[in-house]
Formats: C-alpha cells, structure tokens, sequence
C-alpha cells in the first residue's frame, strides 16, 4: 500500500474483513472495519494482536454506540438514574436484507451485542444460550432467538430478516426506572418512571409516568468516523475498540454452538491475557 496512505475503512462483504483488515495493518495503516470484524475470534484476536504490536488503531464499526441516544442511554444508566439493571431485551427485524454472506445472527445481533456491554460493561462470565432456524437455506440461520446470563442480569435479543415490520427496539429494565431506545419512533430515547424491587420481603412496584429524554442531534455515521480520526491523532483507542469487537465474535460464535446443541447453554469464562479478553 502507498506511504502516503495512514488509514483505511473496510465496508466489503464480511467475509472479506479479516484478510483485508490483516494486509492494511500489516502495511501500517489505521483501520476501520465494518462489524464483524472476523467470521471467527480466532481472527479478530490475531488483528488485535497486530494492531496492538504496530501501535495501530483498530476500530471496528459498531455505529449504534455513536448514536447520542444510545450515548445518553449509557450516561443514564451509569449515572444510576435506572438503579440496578435487570433486564434488557432487544428486537432487530425487517423483510430482507438477506445476506449471503452471513448468517442473520452474524448480520444483525452485533448491534444489540454492542449496545449490551456498552451499558453494562465486558467482565464477567457469560452463558449462552440461542436458537435459530433455517427457512431459505440449510446452512444459514434465518431468525435467531440469543439469551445471555452475566453478571446479575438477564439478556435477550430477537433477531430475524422474516419479519413484516422493521423493528430497532431495545428495552432496559432497572430497579428504579425502565428506558426504551426505538430507532424508528419520532422519539427515540423514553424514560420510564417504573420499576420494581423487594422491601420488607414484598414486591414494591413503582408505576409512574415517562419522560421524552432529549439529546443532541447528531449523525451516527459522522460521529463514529470523528471518533476514528480523533483516535488516530490523540493515539487513544476509540470506543468501539477491537477488544469488544472480539468479545462479539466469542458470543456469536458460542450462539452457533448452542443453536447446534438445541439451546443447550455455552459457558463463556472471562479471562484476561495479555490485556486482551480470549
């Protein structure tokens, strides 16, 4: 690649990602790489790896982090407003776009993965625990259902490309407060004055009323690309850094296990070595 290049943003079919991101940061330049990083996490830790031995940024593209709901969502959250979070569910559907690149859970769950350990951070175990079906084709999974256990929470994310309307809904259930993040609903960002714990060894419900949550306008798409320049110029690791990119891949990949298994759950151990998560 020529000298006068620094960086280079990958946006192919994700099949191409690994052997394209692995000749860009082995010629020394930054990259930027679409979700999935890889097909597999063996892959996107060897980018990592040479992003990190190269002293390269590597960011991969989970734009719905830079959306500023989702950003304010994630300030809520860690601010307490929620209390202790239970739950949180999400929907990802549509009619198409069908890929035959990837499977559905490849093509869409990374978002929602994404936006899952943005809010609650990448430690711990996880188990998981999935089940797809194929409609179009034998070898890929059209519709995909994932659970998640970490920590004291309980994940659940829905995805199919089967479906007759478009639906981008994540739903966040705390002790104090409930949030819905809607990307197709003129308000995107609803606080809810609900909530749900135990006092004196009796449920206590609190059922208030809600909030449109104002935020900055800003395009998604523009801040995730400022993010990378900045990260480029500062030397600092962006937030959709390769390191959560991996941890998506370990996810997605114990999700296929278990949808062979018949649901049958999938340990995730945390494990740290060399600051990377494996």
């Amino acid at each position: 690649m020529s000298d006068e290049i620094d960086a280079v943003v990958i946006a192919t079919p994700s099949s191409f990602h690994y052997s394209l991101a692995k000749r860009a940061l082995n010629s020394g330049k930054h990259v930027f790489v679409e979700k999935p990083m890889a097909l597999n996490a063996k892959e996107g830790e060897e980018l990592i790896d040479i992003a990190r031995a190269k002293d390269l940024r590597l960011l991969v593209g989970h734009v719905l982090l830079y959306h500023p709901a989702v950003q304010t969502l994630h300030q809520l959250v860690m601010e307490g407003e929620l209390g202790d979070i239970h739950y949180i569910h999400s929907s990802r559907l549509n009619l198409g776009k069908v890929s035959f690149d990837e499977s559905v859970l490849w093509n869409l769950a990374p978002h929602d993965l994404s936006i899952f350990f943005y809010l609650l951070g990448l430690e711990g175990d996880i188990v998981v625990s999935s089940t797809g079906h194929s409609f179009l084709s034998e070898d890929r999974v059209d519709i995909a259902h994932v659970t998640l256990e970490f920590k004291d929470i309980f994940g659940n994310i829905f995805v199919s490309w089967l479906h007759p309307r478009k639906i981008q809904q994540t739903v966040v259930i705390g002790t104090k407060k409930m949030a819905i993040f809607d990307d197709r609903a003129p308000h995107k960002l609803i606080l809810y004055n609900k909530g749900a714990k135990i006092v004196n060894g009796k449920p206590f419900l609190n059922s208030g009323g809600e909030k449109i949550v104002d935020f900055e306008q800003a395009e998604p798409l523009k801040n995730e690309c400022k993010s990378f320049i900045d990260s480029i110029l500062d030397k600092k690791e962006p937030i959709t850094e390769g390191m959560q990119g991996l941890r998506i891949l370990e996810i997605l990949e114990a999700a296929e296990e278990s949808i062979l298994k018949k649901g049958s759950p999938v340990k995730l151990p945390y494990k740290l070595k060399k600051g990377i998560l494996i």
